[in-house]
């Protein structure tokens, strides 16, 4: 009885949020207008969430905004997030590249449509409502699919209530396809592949969205690589000879698929094998932060000089060295401090080699001076090399904390 009960909950909370969802795509229509997001159902989610949570009397670090840790977490989600989309742009490009239609990569802010970009808007204001449009997104999203209902359904077993919360969440995708089908913009067959992808997709996104949640113990980093994924697409286009974000599904496919396999590898791994489990999750975490810094650097300088796929090509390559050197590094699971710090300059060495290397092959450092480079290069390994010296003390205690339990 009780189970029916918290199911039911469930279903009136999530299609309460569904009914204004609706509302707001078929009659306010908030993302074809100058705002170009649908955000008012989303800060009436928020609303919702906040309502219910009190009135359950918890607060809502019990469903996962915790009051610690949020600053480490986000910036592991953002780490995940670009690294992985660092290789769907180098996979898309490369097609592009081989078909002979590759024209660039340009940045600009546009309306995200299934399969494509619809509109160009590059002024400071649109890039601001995209920013915070997608960060109220993720708010009400995270909150409700991976704190709200796994909350409310905490008496079930986790996979359980996870599957339930992810086709949830596969389902609240599909307004989009239904509208355009209804207006005209899509056929019949159009919609349903377009619905199926979507839930498809949405729902193996929740899936490992909830992995995240349950290993760091808060929603902040899955909610910081949820922005990731919707904030990159609109901001950052690929354009061909015959259009602008033709390959898009592949790019998110790519990137997509290959976050979930690490993220269920990683909780796989800390779930079966313990100790060595936790020293995978802890320092692959601190390669994807690594590979992010190096990410942001070098797109911002490398786009200044329109030198996109040399960015791309360098990201990809130092986030292979990354991933090789931090598992290597660790294959005997020495806790030696001594260790670590000789492994994390072995490891930034190789960063800097692969930057060096790849920007002579792809004839980059022709328009930028050698000394300028390796400056830049020298900025951000410091930079990377305070960041891990600073938490890998903290991770090291973590380690033993918790193996140290699990005896």
């Amino acid at each position: 009885m009780k189970d029916k009960r918290v199911i039911r909950q469930v279903l009136t909370i999530y299609l309460v949020c569904v009914v204004a969802r609706i509302f707001e795509y078929f009659v306010l229509r908030t993302d074809q207008t100058i705002l170009g997001e649908a955000f008012i159902h989303k800060l009436f989610g928020i609303i919702v969430i906040c309502l219910v949570v009190r009135r359950s009397g918890e607060t809502l670090s019990d469903i996962g905004f915790v009051k610690n840790d949020y600053i480490r977490s986000a910036v592991k989600g953002l780490a995940l997030g670009l690294s992985m989309f660092a290789i769907g742009y180098f996979v898309e490009i490369l097609i592009l590249m081989q078909n002979r239609t590759y024209a660039g990569i340009r940045f600009y802010v546009s309306a995200y449509a299934v399969d494509t970009n619809i509109a160009k808007q590059t002024s400071v204001l649109f890039i601001l409502i995209c920013i915070i449009g997608n960060f109220i997104n993720v708010l009400m999203e995270e909150g409700l699919f991976r704190g709200l209902f796994p909350r409310v359904l905490n008496s079930r077993r986790f996979w359980k209530v996870t599957g339930i919360c992810s086709l949830l969440f596969g389902f609240w995708h599909i307004v989009g396809p239904v509208r355009n089908y209804i207006d005209g913009q899509s056929s019949f067959q159009g919609m349903i592949a377009n619905a199926i992808m979507l839930i498809v997709s949405s729902t193996l996104v929740g899936l490992k969205l909830a992995m995240i949640t349950y290993m760091e113990g808060n929603l902040y980093m899955g909610m910081a690589d949820h922005f990731v994924n919707n904030t990159i697409v609109n901001l950052l286009h690929i354009e061909s000879s015959t259009g602008a974000d033709e390959m898009m599904f592949l790019r998110i496919t790519v990137a997509q698929t290959i976050s979930f396999l690490i993220v269920l590898f990683i909780f796989w791994k800390g779930k079966i094998m313990g100790r060595k489990g936790l020293l995978i999750k802890q320092f692959l975490n601190n390669a994807f932060v690594t590979t992010a810094i190096v990410l942001i650097v070098l797109s911002v300088v490398a786009l200044w000089y329109d030198g996109t796929m040399i960015c791309i090509s360098t990201i990809f390559e130092t986030l292979l060295l990354s991933v090789v050197c931090e598992v290597i590094k660790h294959m005997m699971y020495k806790i030696d401090i001594a260790n670590i710090y000789l492994g994390i300059l072995l490891h930034y060495l190789l960063v800097l080699a692969a930057v060096l290397i790849f920007g002579y092959v792809f004839n980059w450092v022709n328009q930028l001076p050698v000394y300028v480079l390796a400056g830049m290069c020298g900025v951000v390994l410091i930079l990377c090399c305070y960041l891990d010296i600073s938490r890998v003390k903290a991770d090291i205690d973590e380690i033993n904390g918790l193996c140290e339990n699990r005896v």
